[in-house]
């Protein structure tokens, strides 16, 4: 049955604002509140080739139709036994997908994505009691991550930012493995987190060898910085992977508490914070417009006639 979700939001104005009570920054910190599902398409050996299996179920949906084409115009008889494979493949796709659906069972999601809940609540319980001088915070809990990202991209159909003035960091799976933080994402055509961001996640791992911080690109499915990257948002995720670079657990039923490390999820939250408050140290304050009135007038270039 299809069934409605909501977004859930809560903001923490800065201290400082300008005129029109508009911060110099915005930081909105994700985390997705909806859980997958278990079957064998999330097995670890088929999700260790899952980028090779998409490239090539895409590669057969195009290459099918064409062989069928060129066999009906030049009357080539033996097309499908050039055709078989490729249609083999998209046949164990369905299969996949099909057996996912009617006997993969509903997650409880603990890594995935209740670790990132987790921190992301730490997160908004911090900077409530400290205010950001110059960024306002906003904390977003998605639905529809495991859809296509449904609950991010009706957030982002609904609220416009400055491209220049706005980051997203998105916790994801964070209770396990080691935390990465992305320099790209996406699992066919991928998009550079931000170059800023990765900068300043950089200098934090520097500074906190104790954390085991790396950077990794995910090419998984995607997640909801995806979306946002996509739009042409500064952004990057956090994520923890294991020795595979793989999110342990994933779409597996043993993503339970049991697995779920709170060491990591402190990390996690600990990073995600100096993050954003690296971010309101850089934050150059905007210039209110009674400010201006004090300023000299430019010179005027000396103009003589004749």
């Amino acid at each position: 049955a299809t069934r409605r979700g909501s977004n859930v939001l809560g903001i923490i104005p800065a201290r400082v604002n300008d005129e029109i009570g508009q911060p110099a920054r915005r930081v909105i910190v994700t985390a997705h509140i909806d859980t997958g599902r278990s079957g064998l398409l999330w097995h670890t050996s088929l999700i260790k080739v899952l980028r090779s299996f998409a490239i090539t179920f895409i590669g057969c949906v195009i290459w099918i139709p064409i062989l069928l084409l060129a066999g009906n115009i030049h009357r080539i008889s033996s097309v499908w036994q050039i055709a078989w494979l490729p249609m083999l493949i998209l046949l164990l796709a369905a299969i996949l997908l099909t057996e996912s659906e009617l006997r993969g069972t509903a997650l409880s999601g603990a890594n995935d994505n209740a670790s990132g809940v987790a921190a992301l609540l730490a997160l908004a319980t911090a900077f409530k009691e400290e205010h950001l001088d110059h960024v306002e915070t906003w904390f977003l809990f998605t639905t529809g991550e495991e859809a296509g990202q449904a609950g991010m991209n009706g957030f982002l159909e609904e609220n416009s930012f400055l491209r220049d003035e706005t980051y997203f960091v998105n916790l994801d799976q964070v209770g396990a493995g080691t935390i990465h933080y992305t320099q790209a994402e996406g699992l066919l055509r991928t998009r550079p987190s931000s170059a800023r961001l990765l900068k300043y996640a950089s200098e934090i791992a520097g500074r906190h060898p104790e954390w085991h911080l790396q950077p990794a690109e995910y090419r998984l499915l995607p997640t909801d910085q995806y979306a946002v990257l996509m739009e042409g948002y500064e952004a990057i995720s956090l994520v923890g992977l294991n020795e595979n670079g793989l999110p342990p657990h994933w779409h597996q039923t043993t993503d339970t508490l049991e697995a779920v490390d709170a060491d990591t999820i402190q990390i996690a939250t600990d990073f995600a914070c100096e993050l954003i408050r690296r971010v309101d140290t850089e934050a150059t304050p905007r210039l209110n417009l009674a400010d201006t009135q004090d300023l000299p007038l430019p010179l005027a270039d000396e103009v003589t006639s004749s």
